[in-house]
C-alpha cells in the first residue's frame, strides 16, 4: 500500500506532461470559487500523485487550490516517474467536471507517452508471470484514426468509451493541428474544455454547419430541412456503394440536420421508420 506523506504545495510543480497537455483551471468563475470553498472548509481528501522529485502527476486543481489559499502543507503520494503518463491519463478519464470527448482528446496528445509506457509495464508483468494481452498497443498513424482494429478497440475498452467517440477525438486533433485553422481552434477547443461543445459540434462546425439552432427562423429552418432531407435521399440509395469513411462523413451532416429537426417531427419520422 502506497503510504501517504504531506508535503508544502511551494515545493511542488507540475508534471511536463501534465503542464503541455492539461489546460489550467479556470480561477474567475463560480465553479472555482466552489472548489476552493469546498477545499477551504473541508481540506484536501484525495492526495496528489507525485514523483519523488515532487513533480505532480495527479491533482494539479487541488495544488492549485491549496496555493491560492496559501495551505502549507498538502497530502501526497510519491510515485515512480515512469508511471506519470499512465496516471495522468487515467485521472483524465475520470474527471468528473469534464465531458468524456474532451478528455479522450486531451488524453490523445500523450499516445506515443502512454504506449512507451503502457508497453513497459506490459513487459514488466510478464516477467513477473502477470498475464497480459497478447498484442501491445500501438500509437495511430498520423493521418489514420486507427492502427488496427483489434488494438484501438483494446484501447476503448481500457478508457471505458465507444469507438466512435475515438475516432471523433482523432478526427478533432486533426482538425485542430491544421494551421490553416488556428484562429478556429482558438474559438472552439475552449468551448470543447469547457463542456459547451460535444466532439461533434466542432467536427459539424468544421463542416460549415451551424450546431445552435436557437436563432434560427420557422422558414428557414423548412427550406434548409427540405434540401437536406433531399441529401439523405440521395445517400441512403448509395449507401451501400460507399466507402466507411464516406459514410463517417455523411453520418456527421446527418447528425446536424437532426439537431434542426423540431421534436414533434422527430417522433413523426422514428414512427414512419418503424413501420417501414
Amino acid at each position: 500500500m502506497t503510504k501517504t506523506e504531506t508535503r508544502d504545495p511551494q515545493d511542488l510543480k507540475l508534471h511536463p506532461l501534465h503542464k503541455k497537455h492539461i489546460p489550467q483551471p479556470d480561477t474567475t468563475g463560480a465553479e472555482w470559487a466552489s472548489f476552493v470553498e469546498d477545499i477551504r472548509s473541508g481540506g484536501i481528501v484525495d492526495p496528489l500523485a507525485i514523483t519523488p522529485d515532487g513533480l505532480i502527476m495527479s491533482g494539479g486543481r487541488r495544488w492549485a487550490a491549496a496555493k491560492q489559499l496559501q495551505l502549507t502543507e498538502v497530502p501526497v503520494v510519491v510515485r515512480p516517474d515512469g508511471e506519470a503518463v499512465l496516471i495522468i491519463i487515467s485521472t483524465l478519464i475520470q474527471r468528473r467536471h469534464m465531458t468524456r470527448g474532451a478528455a479522450i482528446y486531451l488524453a490523445l496528445g500523450m499516445m506515443p507517452e502512454f504506449i512507451a509506457a503502457a508497453e513497459i509495464r506490459r513487459l514488466a508483468n510478464l516477467r513477473k508471470g502477470v498475464k497480459t494481452p497478447e498484442n501491445p498497443l500501438k500509437s495511430p498513424k498520423p493521418d489514420q484514426a486507427a492502427s488496427g482494429p483489434e488494438t484501438v478497440e483494446e484501447l476503448c475498452t481500457r478508457w471505458g468509451i465507444s469507438r466512435d467517440t475515438y475516432d471523433r477525438a482523432v478526427k478533432v486533433r486533426k482538425i485542430f493541428a491544421d494551421p490553416k485553422k488556428e484562429d478556429f481552434k482558438k474559438a472552439w477547443e475552449p468551448k470543447l474544455m469547457s463542456g459547451e461543445a460535444s466532439l461533434w459540434n466542432v467536427i459539424s462546425a468544421d463542416c460549415g454547419e451551424d450546431t445552435d439552432q436557437s436563432g434560427r427562423q420557422e422558414g428557414i429552418v423548412l427550406t434548409q430541412l427540405e434540401l437536406a432531407f433531399e441529401r439523405i435521399g440521395k445517400h441512403a440509395s448509395a449507401w451501400g456503394d460507399l466507402k466507411e469513411g464516406q459514410r463517417e462523413e455523411i453520418l456527421i451532416k446527418w447528425r446536424a440536420t437532426a439537431a434542426m429537426i423540431p421534436k414533434p417531427l422527430r417522433k413523426t419520422i422514428i414512427e414512419i421508420l418503424e413501420e417501414a
